[in-house]
Protein backbone atom coordinates (compact mmCIF):
# COMPACT_ATOMS: atom_id res chain seq x y z
CA UNK A 1 0.00 0.00 0.00
CA UNK A 2 1.00 3.46 0.31
CA UNK A 3 1.87 5.14 3.29
CA UNK A 4 6.15 6.06 1.78
CA UNK A 5 7.48 8.87 2.99
CA UNK A 6 7.08 12.43 1.57
CA UNK A 7 9.70 14.44 0.35
CA UNK A 8 9.10 17.81 -1.82
CA UNK A 9 11.24 20.70 -2.97
CA UNK A 10 10.87 24.00 -2.08
CA UNK A 11 8.49 25.34 -5.21
CA UNK A 12 4.78 24.19 -3.50
CA UNK A 13 2.91 26.84 -4.47
CA UNK A 14 0.20 24.71 -6.38
CA UNK A 15 -0.53 22.40 -3.19
CA UNK A 16 0.89 24.81 -0.52
CA UNK A 17 -2.80 23.53 1.61
CA UNK A 18 -1.55 19.76 1.59
CA UNK A 19 2.28 20.70 2.37
CA UNK A 20 1.34 22.64 5.44
CA UNK A 21 -1.36 19.90 6.48
CA UNK A 22 1.46 17.44 6.01
CA UNK A 23 4.07 19.63 7.55
CA UNK A 24 1.41 20.46 10.65
CA UNK A 25 1.57 16.47 10.86
CA UNK A 26 5.71 16.29 10.48
CA UNK A 27 4.55 13.93 8.02
CA UNK A 28 6.85 15.85 4.99
CA UNK A 29 10.31 16.76 4.34
CA UNK A 30 10.91 19.75 2.50
CA UNK A 31 14.37 20.12 0.47
CA UNK A 32 15.79 23.05 -1.00
CA UNK A 33 18.26 21.72 -3.93
CA UNK A 34 19.25 18.45 -5.34
CA UNK A 35 22.02 17.67 -2.50
CA UNK A 36 19.20 18.07 0.04
CA UNK A 37 17.65 15.64 -1.82
CA UNK A 38 19.80 13.61 -2.42
CA UNK A 39 20.96 13.57 1.47
CA UNK A 40 17.24 12.72 2.39
CA UNK A 41 16.40 9.89 0.34
CA UNK A 42 19.94 7.99 1.45
CA UNK A 43 19.31 9.25 4.81
CA UNK A 44 15.60 7.27 4.52
CA UNK A 45 17.77 4.39 2.63
CA UNK A 46 20.30 4.02 5.64
CA UNK A 47 17.03 4.28 8.28
CA UNK A 48 14.18 2.69 6.96
CA UNK A 49 12.16 2.64 10.61
CA UNK A 50 12.49 6.68 9.95
CA UNK A 51 10.91 6.39 6.65
CA UNK A 52 8.53 4.68 7.52
CA UNK A 53 7.39 6.66 10.44
CA UNK A 54 7.40 9.87 8.32
CA UNK A 55 4.66 7.80 5.85
CA UNK A 56 2.77 6.49 8.45
CA UNK A 57 2.45 10.05 9.58
CA UNK A 58 1.40 10.97 5.94
CA UNK A 59 -0.47 8.55 5.42
CA UNK A 60 -2.42 8.97 8.67
CA UNK A 61 -2.88 12.58 7.71
CA UNK A 62 -4.47 11.72 4.06
CA UNK A 63 -6.37 9.36 5.20
CA UNK A 64 -8.30 12.25 7.81
CA UNK A 65 -8.93 14.24 4.59
CA UNK A 66 -10.29 11.37 2.13
CA UNK A 67 -13.82 12.44 0.84
CA UNK A 68 -13.69 15.79 1.53
CA UNK A 69 -13.76 16.94 -2.19
CA UNK A 70 -17.07 14.57 -2.70
CA UNK A 71 -18.25 15.97 0.78
CA UNK A 72 -17.72 19.67 -0.43
CA UNK A 73 -18.93 19.08 -4.23
CA UNK A 74 -22.36 17.24 -2.37
CA UNK A 75 -22.51 20.69 -0.64
CA UNK A 76 -22.30 22.84 -3.51
CA UNK A 77 -24.63 20.67 -5.15
CA UNK A 78 -27.55 20.59 -2.00
CA UNK A 79 -26.76 24.43 -2.13
CA UNK A 80 -27.44 25.18 -6.28
CA UNK A 81 -30.74 23.21 -6.12
CA UNK A 82 -31.96 24.92 -3.60
CA UNK A 83 -30.90 28.06 -5.50
CA UNK A 84 -32.77 26.82 -8.73
CA UNK A 85 -36.26 26.55 -6.85
CA UNK A 86 -35.93 22.64 -5.70
CA UNK A 87 -38.31 22.88 -2.62
CA UNK A 88 -36.16 18.97 -1.65
CA UNK A 89 -32.37 20.76 -2.46
CA UNK A 90 -32.05 17.91 -4.85
CA UNK A 91 -29.02 18.74 -6.58
CA UNK A 92 -29.99 19.17 -10.34
CA UNK A 93 -27.30 17.21 -12.98
CA UNK A 94 -24.03 18.69 -14.02
CA UNK A 95 -24.83 18.44 -17.76
CA UNK A 96 -24.06 21.46 -20.11
CA UNK A 97 -27.34 23.18 -21.42
CA UNK A 98 -29.30 22.26 -18.21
Amino acid sequence: GLGKAVVVGPHTFNFANDVARLSAANAVTIVGNQRQLTEQIREFLKFPARAAECGARARKMIETHVGATKRNLEGIARVLGRRRGDPAGRPYPCVVGV
